[in-house]
Parts: structure tokens; C-alpha cells; sequence
């Protein structure tokens, strides 16, 4: 039987449970979504990272129709934020436009439900 000295991994989950979640999932291939992940932790009632399939998205692109899921999905005490940081430069971007019209419009459907928006973030990093 080997023995660890160190922190266990009960240890580490017990202080950082959403950052456990994040590296599990993957959050972080961006400096944005990684800062973004570091905020929400911080200021959100609860996030989470959405999975392929949760919200079923889906836009015309290239005549074809891709699905679209927002990078996080935060709660704070005014809503519900579908959120997808970008870059100054991409905001413009016709892609970015459609998946962001298709979340504001998956948005309005639960706006009766709850307080749904989204958001695109404007993330200035190298």
C-alpha cells in the first residue's frame, strides 16, 4: 500500500469543487473562458459548462446546420446568463452574430420559466 503525504483529492475537491468541475470538463482552452471560469466561480450563485445536446441550438451555416452551445451558463441573483466570451475582433464576425441570435431566441423561449439572457462578453487578451 502506497502512502501520500500530500493533499488528497477529497481535500482538493472539498475547497475548489466548481474548478474540479472545470478541469473535468475541459474549461479552460482559452485565456478568456479560463479568466471567465475564475469570475464565475467568484460572483455566481452557481455555473456550469453545458454539454453537447443540452439546449439544442442549432443555426445555418455554410448549408449546413451546426449546434451551438454557449461556453457557460451562470446564476446570479438578477438571472439566468447564457455566456460566450469573444475577442473585440470577433464579435463581428457573421458566425458569432447567428449563434448569438439563436441564444437570445432559445433565451426568450424561458424567459417565462425564468430570467434567461444572453450575453456576449467582450474579452480584449492577447
Amino acid at each position: 500500500m502506497i502512502r501520500s503525504e500530500s493533499a488528497s483529492v477529497t481535500d482538493f475537491e472539498r475547497e475548489f469543487p466548481s474548478l474540479c468541475f472545470a478541469l473535468a470538463t475541459g474549461v479552460g482552452k482559452s485565456d478568456p473562458e479560463r479568466l471567465l471560469a475564475i469570475v464565475l466561480e467568484r460572483d455566481s450563485q452557481r455555473w456550469f459548462k453545458p454539454a453537447k445536446g443540452q439546449f439544442q441550438m442549432f443555426y445555418r451555416w455554410n448549408g449546413e446546420h451546426p449546434e451551438y452551445q454557449p461556453d457557460f451558463v451562470a446564476e446570479t441573483a438578477n438571472g439566468i446568463y447564457m455566456l460566450e466570451p469573444k475577442r473585440k475582433s470577433d464579435l463581428e464576425d457573421p458566425e458569432v452574430q447567428l449563434k448569438k441570435e439563436v441564444a437570445v431566441r432559445k433565451c426568450l423561449r424561458l424567459q417565462p420559466l425564468d430570467r434567461w439572457e444572453a450575453l456576449d462578453l467582450r474579452a480584449d487578451t492577447p
